[in-house]
C-alpha cells in the first residue's frame, strides 16, 4: 500500500534522517504517523503500537493522498550540523 499510494521515497527520507543520522545525531520522532506499525518496524519510532494499543494506520487508506505526519527532532546540541548537512 506505501508503494501505490507513492510513500517509498518520502519512508527512506524519514528513516535515513531517523535512523542513520540518529546514530550520530540524537533524535526522536513525532508526529500521527509515529504510532503505525510501518514506523515501528523501521526503527523510526521506538514505540511498540501494538504494546500500547497504537493502531494508527490511517495513512494506508486508498482514500487518503496525504504522506503521513512524522517529523525528526534533533537534539539541540548537533541541530545545526543536520540543517547544514
Amino acid at each position: 500500500m506505501i508503494e501505490k499510494l507513492g510513500f517509498c521515497d518520502y519512508f527512506l527520507i524519514v528513516w535515513i534522517r531517523a535512523v542513520c543520522d540518529g546514530a550520530e545525531y540524537p533524535c526522536t520522532a513525532r508526529g500521527s504517523g509515529v504510532g503505525s506499525l510501518v514506523c515501528f518496524g523501521l526503527k523510526i519510532s521506538h514505540v511498540c503500537p501494538l504494546h500500547y494499543g497504537l493502531l494508527f494506520e490511517r495513512f494506508l487508506d486508498e482514500n487518503r493522498r496525504e504522506a503521513p505526519d512524522i517529523d525528526i527532532d534533533f537534539c539541540k546540541d548537533r541541530r545545526g550540523e543536520v540543517i547544514q548537512y
